[in-house]
C-alpha cells in the first residue's frame, strides 16, 4: 500500500478534489471544498488525494477521519487508513458517515466497526421548491414574517448579489450581528473571513440585502453537487423584523434556481438552531454516525 500522506488545503487543491467530490452526488455539507477549506484551521482539516479518492483527517493528536469519497477500491482505501493509525497507535474513527457508508463500511469490514449516531451532526436537507414557495399550513408563520418585513421595508429594501464592489459589507452584517448578540470573535468568524476573502476562488454564491442603504442581513454557500447547494452562512439583523427569513425565501426563489436541494447544515445541538431549522421542515434529516474500529 502506498504512503498516506495528508497536507492543508489549499486554493490549489480545488479543482482536483472537486472533480472527484462533485461526482459523488453525495449532498452532505462536510464534503463541498468551500467546507474543507474554511474550517481548516478550527477542526484543523488535512486532506489527500489517493487512488482517486478524497480522504479527510481531523484533529491536531487523535486524529479521525471522514469517510473516503471518490471512485475505486474503498476496501483497501480503508485498510490503508487502518495502516496509517496503527502505525500512529491510535484506532481508525470515522465521523459524519451517512446510514449509507456506514452499511458500505460494514459490507467491506464486516463486524470491524462500533457505529454510534450523532444526531447534533444530522445535516438539513430541503427541497428549493419548498423553500422558495412557502406552501400550506405549515409555512403560515414564515409567510406572516415576510409579509411584515414587506409592509414595514416594502419599499426602502434592496437586494444586492454578492461581488468584489460589496463583499466587504458581509463583514459589516456579521460584526453587528455579533454586537447585537453580544458575541465575540469565533471560529465561525475565522472561517466567515477565509471565506470572504476567497470568495471568487472558492466559486461562493450569496446575496445581501439593505435597508436604506445599510446591510441588514446577508446569506452565502456553494455547490456541493449538481442537485444540491450548501448555505454556509446567514446573518440578519433581529431590529429588521423579518429579515431572516426573507433572504432565506429570496436566496431560495431567485438565485437557486438551478438545485434540487438547500442543505442548511447541522445544529450542532444548538437548542434555538435545531428549532429555527426544524421550523422549515426539513425534507431530508441526512443523520450522522461515527465509526470506531473495535479493538480486539
Amino acid at each position: 500500500m502506498d504512503k498516506i500522506k495528508f497536507v492543508t488545503p489549499e486554493i490549489s487543491h480545488k479543482k482536483p478534489a472537486e472533480y472527484i467530490l462533485k461526482s459523488s452526488n453525495y449532498m452532505g455539507c462536510d464534503i463541498a471544498f468551500g467546507t474543507i477549506f474554511i474550517w481548516r484551521n478550527a477542526y484543523n482539516i488535512n486532506i489527500c488525494i489517493k487512488d482517486n479518492f478524497i480522504l479527510r483527517r481531523y484533529g491536531r493528536e487523535k486524529f479521525k477521519f471522514g469517510f473516503p469519497v471518490g471512485n475505486g477500491d474503498l476496501k483497501n482505501i480503508v485498510l490503508s487508513l487502518d495502516k496509517y493509525c496503527e502505525n500512529l497507535g491510535m484506532k481508525l474513527t470515522f465521523i459524519g458517515l451517512t446510514e449509507v457508508q456506514c452499511m458500505l463500511l460494514d459490507e467491506i469490514l464486516p463486524n470491524t466497526f462500533r457505529f454510534t449516531e450523532n444526531r447534533d451532526s444530522s445535516d438539513y436537507i430541503y427541497t428549493r421548491k419548498n423553500l422558495a414557495e412557502l406552501k400550506g399550513t405549515r409555512y403560515h408563520s414564515k409567510r406572516n414574517h415576510i409579509s411584515k418585513f414587506m409592509r414595514l421595508y416594502g419599499d426602502r429594501y434592496k437586494i444586492e448579489e454578492i461581488t468584489a464592489e460589496n463583499i466587504f459589507d458581509v463583514l459589516e452584517v456579521d460584526r453587528l450581528w455579533r454586537f447585537e448578540k453580544g458575541i465575540g470573535n469565533t471560529d465561525e468568524k475565522t472561517a466567515l473571513d477565509i471565506a470572504v476573502n476567497n470568495f471568487s476562488d472558492l466559486d461562493f454564491k450569496g446575496i445581501i440585502l439593505y435597508v436604506d442603504n445599510k446591510p441588514v442581513a446577508m446569506t452565502m454557500g456553494e455547490e456541493i453537487c449538481r442537485l444540491c447547494f450548501n448555505t454556509h452562512f446567514e446573518k440578519a439583523l433581529t431590529e429588521y423584523s423579518g429579515s431572516f427569513t426573507f433572504i432565506n425565501n429570496i436566496f431560495a426563489k431567485d438565485y437557486l434556481t438551478k438545485y434540487q436541494y438547500i442543505n442548511r447544515e447541522e445544529d450542532l445541538g444548538i437548542e434555538g438552531l435545531r428549532k429555527a431549522k426544524l421550523s422549515y421542515n426539513p425534507d431530508i434529516l441526512l443523520r450522522k454516525f461515527v465509526a470506531e474500529k473495535i479493538m480486539e
